[in-house]
C-alpha cells in the first residue's frame, strides 16, 4: 500500500521535472537580443514662411505746387539744413548694338534724400545728360544757370524741405557705352544700346541697392511699380528718353519728360511699341512732359506737343503737359527748369493743368 501512494506522489513529481526541463534546458542558448537603437525624433514641421510686409510710408503733407515757366527763385540754390547725399554705384554692360565681345565697367551717382533710409520706399527719377556728357554732368557739378553756378542737389534738397515733392531718389547716368563713344557717337548705336542698358543693368542695379517701390529686380516686378519710375532727359538726353526708354520700354516706366528737343509721332510710337511686343493701352501714361526754351531753334517739341493732343486713346490735358520757358535758350535754364517741374509733376496727382501749360 505505501507503495501504491508512493508511486501516487512521485508519478506527477517526474512528470513536473520533465516539463520544466523541456521549456528551460540548462544547456540552452538565448536568442541574442536586438541592438538597441535611438529613434531620431521626427523633425519639427518648418512654418510657413511669412510674406514680407508691403511697406506703405506715411503720407507726406505737400505744399501747392510751384511750376515755372520763368526764372527758379534764387532759394532754391542755397544750401539747405536737410541735405541729401551722393552715392556712387558700379556695374558691367555688354555691347547690346554690335554685339563684340566684353564687358565695360560703368557708374552712375544717385542722389539720396535727406533722412534716407532702407525702411520706406522711394520713387526714382532718372536724368539723361545732354550731347557728350556723363553721369557727372546733373551732379555733384555744378551748372552755370544764367549768371550763376549753382548745384543741383541744392534745389532738390530744398524742393523735398518746403514740401514740393516727396523724398525721391535721382539717378544721373551715363548715356554711352564708352568714353570714346561720348566724343563721336552713333546716336542710332547710343539709343539702342541705352535701351538695353537700361533695361537689363540699371534699372535692377538700382531696385537691388537702394530702397524703391519694386518688389525685386525682375522685368516683372519693376513693370508692377513703373508709376514710381520717370525718366527726364535733356538736349541729347531728350531723344534718348523717347528712344531708349519710351519707345522700347514703356512697360518699365509711366512717367517721361523731354526737355529741350525730340519729335513725337504717333505712327513712329505705334510701330516701335509693336516692335517691342508692347500694346500701351495696357500701360497707361502717367506723364508726358514736354518743355522748351521760347528762344530755342528747335521746333519738334511744341510741333510734338500739339500733334498728341489729338490722340486722344493715350493722352488727355491731365497726362500730356508743355511748357515754354520764357526768354530761355538751348541752356541750362530749360534743362534744369524741366527737372524742376518734372519732379513734381511725376509723383503727384494734385497739380492742375492750368498750372503746366
Amino acid at each position: 500500500m505505501k507503495k501504491f501512494f508512493l508511486l501516487i506522489f512521485a508519478v506527477p513529481l517526474l512528470v513536473l521535472a520533465w516539463y520544466s526541463l523541456s521549456i528551460h534546458p540548462g544547456s540552452a542558448v538565448l536568442p541574442t537580443p536586438t541592438p538597441y537603437v535611438a529613434l531620431e525624433p521626427e523633425p519639427t514641421p518648418s512654418p510657413e514662411p511669412t510674406a514680407e510686409p508691403v511697406v506703405t510710408p506715411e503720407p507726406i503733407a505737400l505744399s501747392a505746387a510751384a511750376l515755372t515757366d520763368s526764372f527758379i527763385d534764387d532759394s532754391f540754390f542755397e544750401p539747405c539744413e536737410q541735405q541729401g547725399s551722393v552715392v556712387t554705384l558700379s556695374y558691367l554692360t555688354r555691347d547690346y548694338h554690335y554685339g563684340t565681345e566684353g564687358n565695360y565697367p560703368k557708374k552712375l551717382n544717385a542722389y539720396l534724400p535727406y533722412g534716407y533710409t532702407e525702411d520706406r520706399p522711394y520713387n526714382v527719377l532718372f536724368l539723361l545728360h545732354i550731347n557728350g556728357a556723363n553721369e557727372n554732368f546733373w551732379f555733384p557739378g555744378e551748372l552755370a544757370y544764367e549768371s550763376r553756378y549753382v548745384k543741383l542737389t541744392d534745389v532738390l534738397d530744398n524742393m523735398i524741405a518746403r514740401g514740393l515733392c516727396e523724398p525721391m531718389i535721382v539717378v544721373s547716368t551715363c548715356d554711352y557705352i564708352t568714353n570714346d563713344a561720348a566724343v563721336a557717337h552713333d546716336s542710332v548705336r547710343d539709343y539702342d544700346q541705352f535701351g538695353h542698358e537700361f533695361a537689363n543693368e540699371i534699372l535692377p542695379l538700382v531696385v537691388e541697392e537702394l530702397s524703391t517701390y519694386a518688389a525685386g529686380s525682375s522685368r516683372s516686378e519693376i513693370a508692377e511699380a513703373r508709376e514710381h519710375f520717370g525718366v527726364a532727359g535733356a538736349s541729347f538726353g531728350s531723344y534718348m528718353t523717347r528712344n531708349s526708354v519710351l519707345a522700347p520700354n514703356l512697360d518699365l516706366c509711366a512717367n517721361f519728360a523731354m526737355i529741350g528737343g525730340g519729335s513725337l509721332r504717333q505712327d513712329a510710337l505705334r510701330e516701335e511699341w509693336s516692335s517691342a511686343g508692347l500694346k500701351p493701352e495696357n500701360y497707361p501714361i502717367h506723364r508726358l512732359y514736354i518743355v522748351e526754351g521760347e528762344w530755342d531753334d528747335r521746333v519738334e517739341p511744341e510741333r510734338s506737343y500739339r500733334a498728341l493732343q489729338g490722340w486722344t486713346e493715350l493722352f488727355n490735358a491731365d497726362n500730356l503737359r508743355y511748357t515754354m520757358i520764357r526768354s530761355a535758350t538751348h541752356d541750362v535754364r530749360e534743362w534744369v527748369n524741366g527737372v524742376f517741374n518734372s519732379a513734381q509733376l511725376f509723383f503727384r496727382d494734385d497739380i492742375p493743368v492750368e498750372d503746366a501749360a
